[in-house]
């Protein structure tokens, strides 16, 4: 599988700093949606909850985002982001602390907290690499697609997968070769030079 980067494409944050630009929006969303959703159902939410509080970050991006100055030196996108969702939840937990979280839970969120750290880094890869995956997945035949999925992600052997979906082990090879390009394309545009 393809390494996932840490770093954000810089001109996807250019683009977001105009709240006009539909189409950077869209794909920030479809992006940083689902990983602000997962990392705070790992924190202990429940979905609506977790829905909830993308809505809060949401808002706090678009507001903040016409005024984000990207400049890698000065740190990474990534860890800004962590702390503002963090933040997040955690206001959230105090919000709902008599129904939802005890003085010990929120002990144990304080952002320096290296469980913190792992949590959002597991998210943040496998929301990249599932952004990604989806974007190849609708460029490709089905079969191809299963067949990957199937060999690489499901770990059948490839013999399994060609008698399942009656293709040959050597179609099997070219679905897991095509698709791991394509990845590694998708990533890069995603990502730029960093992948």
């Amino acid at each position: 599988m393809p390494v996932v980067s840490d770093t954000t494409h810089g001109s996807l944050l250019l683009r977001v700093r105009d709240p006009r630009d539909e189409e950077g929006w869209r794909t920030f969303y479809d992006i940083y949606a689902p990983l602000i959703t997962r990392y705070a159902q790992a924190r202990g939410l429940r979905p609506a909850d977790a829905e909830e509080v993308l809505q809060e970050c949401m808002t706090a991006l678009a507001r903040g985002m016409r005024d984000f100055d990207y400049s890698p030196e000065k740190g990474r996108f990534k860890s800004w982001l962590r702390s503002m969702v963090n933040h997040q939840v955690i206001n959230f937990l105090r919000r709902r602390r008599d129904r939802q979280a005890g003085e010990e839970q929120l002990a144990v969120l304080p952002d320096t907290d290296p469980s913190v750290s792992a949590v959002w880094d597991r998210t943040w890869r496998v929301q990249r690499l599932t952004y990604c995956l989806e974007q190849v997945r609708a460029e490709v035949a089905p079969k191809t697609y299963e067949a990957f999925c199937r060999y690489v992600l499901d770990e059948w052997p490839v013999t399994r997968v060609a008698e399942e979906l009656g293709v040959s082990a050597n179609d099997v090879y070219l679905a897991k070769s095509r698709i791991t390009k394509r990845l590694k394309d998708k990533m890069f545009e995603l990502l730029g030079s960093d992948t």
